[in-house]
């Protein structure tokens, strides 16, 4: 007979409020202000944790894991280890890992999911991105690995590189919400933060019909001279390039996205 289903030990849940975990990222970075609140009660011990017990897709992924593990060595050919013990970040000892299992001799970690059918991994990306690099920036690697069931019939696995603009972002939220746990302060609103969009997702957008390009793009090549201006106009238009351009154009202006997510803007000759 297989064990019954059992809620984690008092341990488990005293480890959890020493710090800030994968999961925990997920949330600080959705802008959930409910589930925020709940997390901060739960971190300060005046508010016990919410069950999961009876949450059927968490259950059926601790069920899975370790199969998942498994299909996914056996599809990548890539040798796993699992450490039970959480991680702790030298950097930033607030912050924790759980991880499902280390890969690339130690140097990748993977996180095991599942999920319905009707997703792909575009959402799951999305979704699971802070968690990816949360524990990314607390092992110190560059490299993850999503490795995910969808339904009965399908895996697919999707390779992630830290991406540095969004680990300072993600450091930032972190930093301040520990604050308030340790302050008792409540957090302020914090609005979600979307994921970096993926390189091989980038597209070209052309930002003539754009007025605020427009205007930014002509303060720019007008004033290339004055440097203040001049920096003021570059700052302006990055700011106006939406997340998934690969490139931006318009107004005798160019912005191109490096692969390491920098903007490089140049005029149109």
């Amino acid at each position: 007979m297989n064990a019954p289903l059992t809620e984690k030990p008092e341990a488990w849940h005293e480890a959890r409020r020493g710090g800030i975990g994968g999961s925990d990222a997920n949330i600080l970075m959705g802008g959930d202000a409910a589930a925020i609140e709940q997390m901060w009660l739960e971190k300060r011990g005046e508010a016990e944790p919410v069950s999961l017990l009876d949450v059927l897709p968490v259950q059926i992924g601790v069920a899975t894991e370790a199969l998942n593990i498994a299909w996914f060595e056996r599809k990548t050919n890539r040798p796993c280890t699992v450490h039970p013990d959480p991680f702790v970040s030298a950097d930033h000892p607030f912050m924790r890992a759980n991880v499902d299992a280390m890969t690339d001799n130690g140097c990748a970690v993977v996180e095991c999911k599942h999920r319905r059918f009707n997703f792909n991994m575009a959402d799951s990306l999305a979704k699971y991105q802070p968690q990816l690099t949360h524990n990314m920036i607390v092992l110190g690697v560059r490299d993850a690995y999503l490795s995910v069931f969808f339904g009965t019939d399908t895996w697919e696995c999707a390779h992630v590189t830290l991406d540095p603009f969004y680990a300072e972002a993600l450091i930032e939220r972190e930093s301040e919400f520990w604050r308030c746990v340790q302050s008792g302060e409540r957090p302020a609103e914090l609005p979600p933060i979307a994921a970096p969009v993926p390189p091989e997702e980038w597209v070209k957008v052309d930002m003539t019909g754009n007025n605020e390009w427009a205007d930014a793009a002509s303060r720019y090549s007008a004033n290339a001279g004055p440097a203040k201006d001049f920096a003021q106009a570059q700052k302006d238009l990055k700011a106006l390039v939406p997340d998934e351009a690969g490139e931006a154009t318009g107004h005798g202006v160019r912005i191109k996205r490096a692969k390491n997510n920098s903007l490089r803007i140049s005029e149109v000759k």
